[in-house]
């Protein structure tokens, strides 16, 4: 009885079973044809595999602006913390890069 039921489960949901084959079938040939991939893509194309799997890897380099997206998620959320509210404008970073800012524009526009 209980093979019957299995067969007609089978049967019924074919689509399901061909389709968790395939992708079975999928997975092993990208797994065969990984390495030589790997060894076919130039130095600097792996490295930004690399960098975008662990950007610790490179922190001063390729890795700098995921882990400072990251720093600015994990530290505003989603919504943010609000206009001028943040950790860098509190600590003075954001206000020494307007005043520079403001500073060029004024004398920019003096000469002119």
């Amino acid at each position: 009885v209980w093979g019957i039921a299995v067969a007609v489960i089978i049967f019924l949901n074919n689509k399901n079973v061909l389709f968790s084959a395939g992708m079975f079938l999928m997975n092993i040939l990208v797994g065969v044809m990984t390495p030589f991939f790997w060894n076919a893509i130039k130095p600097y194309q792996q490295q930004r595999i690399l960098t975008m799997l662990n950007p610790h890897l490179d922190p001063m380099g390729a890795g700098y602006q995921v882990i400072q997206s990251q720093i600015a998620i994990g530290s505003g959320g989603l919504v943010g913390k609000g206009f001028m509210q943040g950790f860098r404008f509190k600590s003075g970073h954001i206000r020494q890069g307007l005043f520079i800012l403001l500073n060029t524009f004024t004398v920019t526009f003096t000469m002119v």
